[in-house]
């Protein structure tokens, strides 16, 4: 498995996408486990037919959202202070039926020295990265708020622990690789989250290799 070294701890699944897809879209409550303790989710569809789920986990007190795409599910959840990620391993479980994707789920409490990771930023405001960036045009922060994204706000002062991130805001340079230090910033505040810098919306991210 092409996992990155930096995640201590983590668990393989595999998940029936089609039908986790149909039961978001028919707007039912969704069980997940999360830590091993059952919780449920409520999700709504951002924008119709983009297969992008955000909503609320048991309690009110936690985040979740789901991206579902073919075979390949993406997962964010954050509760008491701890973020949980689901991501595709690129490859197939042979022995399950039909032959479904491998995912991993791994916490920010199972990572340590993330290194070999690259920066991706879209600004949503700009046309050009929307159809990479996955969300609509023309969105306003109403709209981001309404479909239950968090929005952060990116300051200069932020840049200043952030030098990649303010090197691919100025050049537009695309996949740069990041520090131990920066990635991890990113993770706590910004992956996950709509950052707004001078009236513009971005997605801060990260890529391994």
């Amino acid at each position: 498995m092409d996992i990155l070294s930096s995640i201590l701890r983590y668990e393989l699944a595999v998940y029936d996408t089609e039908g986790i897809h149909d039961r978001l879209l028919s707007g039912e409550p969704l069980a997940v486990h999360i830590a091993g303790q059952p919780c449920t989710a409520v999700l709504e569809e951002s924008l119709h037919g983009t297969g992008s789920f955000t909503g609320t986990l048991s309690g009110g007190d936690g985040r979740a959202h789901l991206t579902i795409s073919g075979d390949v599910l993406r997962g964010y959840f954050e509760t008491g202070g701890v973020a949980y990620w689901v991501e595709s391993t690129g490859r197939y479980d042979t022995e399950s039926p039909g032959g479904k994707v491998i995912h991993y789920l791994f916490s920010s409490a199972d990572v340590k020295g993330l290194s070999g990771c690259y920066l991706t930023l879209y600004n949503i405001s700009n046309g050009g990265d929307l159809k990479d960036s996955g969300y609509p045009a023309g969105w306003t922060e109403a709209d981001f708020l309404s479909a239950g994204h968090e929005i952060v706000p990116l300051t200069d002062a932020d840049l200043v622990d952030l030098p990649r991130v303010n090197e691919t805001l100025r050049t537009g340079f695309m996949e740069v690789p990041l520090s131990e230090n920066e990635t991890m910033r990113i993770v706590e505040g910004y992956r996950g989250k709509i950052a707004e810098y001078r009236g513009n919306y971005y997605v801060i991210d990260f890529i391994t290799a």
